[in-house]
């Protein structure tokens, strides 16, 4: 892919440091376990979804994402991605979010959810 096609988008410094490369057009692409999974945008059903599986408000949860705690990161990504990868399952996704890339995850995570 050309350099062009991509651009940094940063927040803050934290952000800065996961170097979070988000394409020109908007997709939001996380690579786990040597593949890529493009991560849906955040919408009202994604939310349904998200509240169903934790049994609580997204804005709650957000908060318990804050503190990034590792089941709720693992939780969250499983949900984002059963829709378009019903192959993954919690324990799958687990095992591709390592120490190594787990501040990428949740950087693009929390982009997904409008963060």
């Amino acid at each position: 892919m050309r350099r062009e096609n991509w651009v940094y988008r940063y927040r803050n410094k934290e952000e800065m440091m996961v170097d979070e490369l988000i394409k020109e057009d908007g997709k939001n692409t996380l690579t786990m376990g040597g593949k890529d999974y493009e991560l849906p945008l955040f919408n009202l059903n994604t939310m349904c979804l998200i509240e169903d599986a934790f049994n609580t408000s997204v804005e709650t949860l957000a908060k318990s994402f804050d503190t990034k705690r590792a089941n709720t990161i693992r939780k969250i990504v499983y949900v984002l991605l059963q829709k378009k990868y019903p192959e993954l399952t919690e324990e799958s996704i687990g095992e591709m979010i390592t120490m190594s890339n787990i501040a990428d995850v949740s950087a693009k995570v929390a982009k997904a959810m409008g963060g």
